[in-house]
Formats: C-alpha cells, sequence, structure tokens
C-alpha cells in the first residue's frame, strides 16, 4: 500500500519499479534545472541479475550489487535530518541498470529541486 492511499502527509513523489530488460531503465526522468534526491528505495529481484544506480547514462553512483532470485534492499527513510540515498546532476535521469532480463519491482520516494 502506497502512503498515499493512507492519506499520509508525504512530501516526497513516489514512483513504481517495474522493468524486466537488461541495461539502463530510466525510473525518474530528469527535469531542465533539477537534481533528483532519492529518500526511500525498495527493490526485489526474480532472478539472478546485478544492479547498478547510475547518475545520468554515465556515472555510476552505487554497485553492482549482486542478487540471487527473490532477493532484494531496502534504503529506508529515517528521518527529516537524514540526506538522500542518492542526488543526480540537474538534468540527468535516474537509472537502475540490470546486467540481465529478470523482472525488477519495488518503488521509490524522491524529491526534484
Amino acid at each position: 500500500m502506497t502512503r498515499s492511499a493512507l492519506n499520509f502527509p508525504n512530501p516526497f513523489t513516489q514512483t513504481d519499479i517495474n522493468f524486466n530488460g537488461a541495461g539502463d531503465n530510466t525510473i525518474v526522468a530528469g527535469a531542465t534545472g533539477k537534481q533528483t534526491k532519492v529518500f526511500r528505495l525498495k527493490l526485489v529481484v526474480a532472478g539472478a541479475t546485478s544492479i547498478s544506480i547510475k547518475d545520468g547514462a554515465g556515472t555510476v553512483l552505487d554497485g553492482p550489487w549482486a542478487f540471487g532470485a527473490n532477493q532484494g534492499i531496502v534504503l529506508d527513510f529515517t528521518g527529516i535530518w537524514m540526506p538522500p540515498w542518492y542526488t543526480t546532476l540537474a538534468g540527468n535521469d535516474f537509472i537502475i541498470n540490470s546486467t540481465n532480463a529478470v523482472q525488477v519491482g519495488g518503488n521509490l520516494d524522491y524529491v526534484q529541486s
């Protein structure tokens, strides 16, 4: 259940992660002059793959993380004093790269500013 379904006040935008292609998968499209700041990430993979988090098509922010089937990770939001887990350069897409064509799902909370 998403926070919006609970009518919980939320300064973040939440988006789903849902892809099954290998390579770069844009999760949040860049906005001109704005950075994307990711404060929460939940990710589950259906099959073995390595995952990298990227700032646009070039810069790897994290990873690669090797996952087996039905494994995942949660990078949770712990409070207003916490900096974002990831920040892109202004205008860049937030990308998740998967080395194999397996189902990847989850969601993330972010702000563009």
